[in-house]
């Protein structure tokens, strides 16, 4: 799998004020909550450091940004398009992606508890080393995702095939999926033997 990274340039470093419908630059070390702005633009951009928390910044397109130590909790995100995009030792918890699409997309060191991901498309999305817990991924589509030794518990795939999707080197405790989801799911033999129960099968000891 070979994922696109951000097109980033030289970026001046700039205060974030949402007076412009694009956003473009460099922003570090600032808090921000309690916002409420749709369709706005952001392209490529850096954040470090940043947080933008309990806000709804739905609707809106981000293309070739680096999220790294940001923190985006309880943010509404929903129905937006997101390429090119990079999330770095960021806090998701309870950010709501649903109902949009991710393209190229890294989530590294990532905690994702409680975020949501249904209703959307993810084409070359990766979570690598990542915490994702309570995560709801329902009625989505997916397409070149991988989750590589991640922590998967409690999540649930309702009406999200994971045909041609490798859990195999993640921890999986707890999933919520429909049968026909599983088929050509890649696991190892530990997650195969717990994920029998859902084919009806008893293992019986002789």
């Amino acid at each position: 799998m070979k994922i696109n990274n951000p097109k980033i340039n030289n970026l001046e470093q700039n205060k974030l004020v949402f007076n412009n419908e694009i956003i473009t630059g460099s922003f570090n070390k600032e808090e921000l909550e309690n916002l409420n702005f749709k369709d706005i633009e952001f392209n490529e951009c850096s954040f470090n450091n940043f947080s933008i928390i309990n806000s709804n910044l739905s609707r809106s397109l981000f293309i070739d940004i680096i999220f790294k130590n940001c923190d985006l909790s309880n943010t509404s995100l929903e129905l937006s398009s997101f390429r090119r995009i990079i999330f770095e030792d960021c806090k998701l918890i309870g950010t709501d992606f649903s109902s949009s699409g991710l393209n190229d997309i890294s989530f590294i060191n990532c905690k994702l508890d409680y975020s949501n991901f249904s209703l959307s498309k993810l084409k070359n999305v990766e979570f690598t080393n990542s915490e994702l817990i309570h995560v709801s991924i329902n009625n989505s589509k997916l397409d070149q995702v991988y989750f590589n030794e991640s922590k998967l518990i409690d999540i649930e795939f309702i009406d999200t095939s994971l045909n041609k999707i490798d859990l195999s080197t993640s921890d999986l405790e707890g999933i919520n999926i429909k049968n026909k989801d599983l088929k050509g799911c890649i696991v190892n033999i530990e997650q195969a033997l717990y994920l029998v129960s859902y084919l009806g099968i008893i293992i019986k000891d002789r």
